[in-house]
């Protein structure tokens, strides 16, 4: 049976897709505009957007 057919016959089906989650480790100072980097600009908008895609962001700072 195939698996969307189970679901519906389980009563088991959901609307909601499963939470994707990522952990990003980044310099201590990432944020700090006083040492500005193409990179630490990427990290922040990568942490910024995700969320709105259905991601779950965990930071590190290191």
């Amino acid at each position: 049976m195939g698996e969307l057919r189970a679901d519906a016959v389980n009563g088991a089906a959901t609307t909601t897709p499963p939470a994707r989650s990522v952990h990003v480790v980044m310099p201590g100072d990432v944020a700090d505009p006083s040492a500005p980097s193409g990179g630490n600009v990427y990290d922040l908008r990568v942490c910024r957007d995700l969320p709105r895609l259905g991601w779950q962001v965990h930071p590190h700072a290191v």
